[in-house]
């Protein structure tokens, strides 16, 4: 029978590129949502098949992305260099370690596609952010 995963402790950090690669927790996750990827199925009926289906192959998968949200500090370091690093394009390393029995960790390649700042009058300032897949993480993906 399966165990249940409390998601408490879920870390995400994001490296600096340097040798050897240094990474930083990045601070006030709120949510995770991925790693999640998805796969083109393709028709590939033709007049020469048999009865009335149709006939599908597999195409190409896009490994996807991880998306999250954080409570945002615009002075503290690592919000200011994601921020950068979406502003810049930048191909980072990226970790997800999860906080199950084997410690599950996910190595990523990517870039922040989104930096969606919410500045409620009445709550915290947040932003959404995602991490968009340059290949698949490696890792039990």
């Amino acid at each position: 029978m399966a165990e249940l995963v409390f998601a408490k402790g879920v870390q995400l950090k994001r490296g600096d590129g340097g040798a050897p690669e240094v990474f930083t927790l990045i601070p006030r996750v709120l949510s995770i949502d991925g790693p999640g990827g998805q796969s083109d199925i393709k028709d590939v009926t033709s007049h020469s098949t048999p009865g009335r289906f149709k006939q599908k192959a597999a195409g190409l998968a896009d490994a996807g992305s991880l998306r999250f949200s954080i409570f945002y500090d615009p002075a503290d370091p690592t919000h200011a260099a994601m921020r950068s690093d979406w502003k810049l394009g930048t191909f980072k390393n990226w970790q997800m370690i999860l906080p199950d029995v084997g410690l599950t960790q996910y190595d990523i390649i990517g870039q922040l596609s989104n930096f969606g700042e919410h500045w409620p009058v009445d709550d915290y300032a947040k932003v959404d952010l995602e991490i968009v897949f340059s290949e698949p993480p490696a890792g039990d993906f």
